[in-house]
């Protein structure tokens, strides 16, 4: 176990300091030097995947006077299965695609969840889909959405009289 530095106050001096550091660095140096090329790509990679995780915000968008949020989380390989015409089979392959962070917010009318395909999608959780579920999950929430204000629209319209206005051509005012 190493002892903690001392401070200018304890009688170390700047100089010691300063000396201490460069030698740090230098071994700092050396450990880098030999990493192999495979070790530092991966550094390298996981500095940059950090680097953009920080500067990643959350985009905040609107779906029928809500909010929704939506956070783009990274790149991740997935397998996908082709159909190759000429050799008459399934080609099994791996893609990079775009994953993002959902929250799903539902009106009352559309019930507890969304289903697509086999995933089903509960109000007020939040998932990790791809870009293509996404747009899914975006559309079929702001359905609802719409469907919802629809809903509402037609009852508080329920019962009322409809207006039957008539208006003179020759001054535009309104005559019953």
């Amino acid at each position: 176990m190493t002892q903690p530095a001392k401070s200018p106050k304890d009688g170390v001096s700047t100089a010691q300091l300063l000396a201490r550091i460069e030698a740090l660095e230098a071994d700092n140096r050396k450990a880098a030097e030999s990493l192999s090329a495979s070790e530092k790509a991966r550094i390298s990679a996981e500095a940059a995947l950090a680097e953009r995780e920080a500067k990643n915000e959350e985009v905040i968008v609107s779906i029928m006077g809500r909010q929704a949020q939506e956070q783009h989380i990274g790149k991740r390989l997935v397998p996908v299965r082709t159909y190759d015409h000429k050799k008459k089979t399934w080609v099994e392959t791996e893609a990079e695609v775009d994953f993002y962070r959902y929250l799903v917010e539902l009106p009352p009318s559309a019930g507890m969840a969304i289903r697509l395909g086999p995933n089903q999608f509960d109000h007020g959780s939040i998932v990790e889909v791809d870009y293509n579920t996404l747009r899914s999950l975006k559309e079929q929430v702001h359905r609802s959405w719409a469907h919802e204000a629809s809903i509402r629209e037609s009852e508080n319209a329920w019962g009322r009289r409809p207006i039957a206005a008539t208006f003179s051509m020759k001054t535009g005012r309104r005559v019953g």
